[in-house]
């Protein structure tokens, strides 16, 4: 990747640019670095803090899991030259443990739609506190 950036001695001009995917693909290691440290602090928090601060982390640790999903497949896209939806495709068919993780950030957003306020007040309690203790 270095002799991509930096031309031989005696050159004057790069011979290659830089592929493209190079923007996004640090971004999505932030974001889920982000997501790491939310979590962490959520179980933490679950002793120690208030609910409402623990919801706002939840949001953020869903956020930044999103967004290094979309980040990691936008920059493999661009680097192939495919699509997002074909793109998708690939990693989830080809990548170690992608699919897993798709899955495991459904089950993310739904316990998120499950504890919305609409939705809280139309389930039992139990169905709640039984949808946040299997995922």
């Amino acid at each position: 990747m270095v002799d991509r950036l930096i031309p031989p001695l005696g050159e004057r001009t790069l011979q290659r640019v830089p592929q493209p995917r190079l923007w996004s693909l640090p971004y999505s290691d932030v974001a889920w670095l982000t997501a790491g440290n939310a979590a962490l602090i959520a179980a933490m928090w679950v002793r120690h803090g208030g609910i409402d601060q623990l919801v706002d982390l939840s949001r953020w640790l869903t956020a930044a899991v999103v967004a290094h999903t979309l980040l990691t497949t936008a920059g493999y896209a661009i680097g192939d030259g495919s699509s997002m939806f074909v793109e998708t495709w690939t990693l989830l068919m080809t990548y170690p443990y992608v699919l897993m993780g798709t899955v495991a950030l459904l089950l993310l957003i739904g316990v998120g739609i499950a504890s919305a306020r609409g939705a809280r007040r139309r389930i039992s309690y139990e169905t709640w506190y039984g949808i946040h203790l299997y995922t």
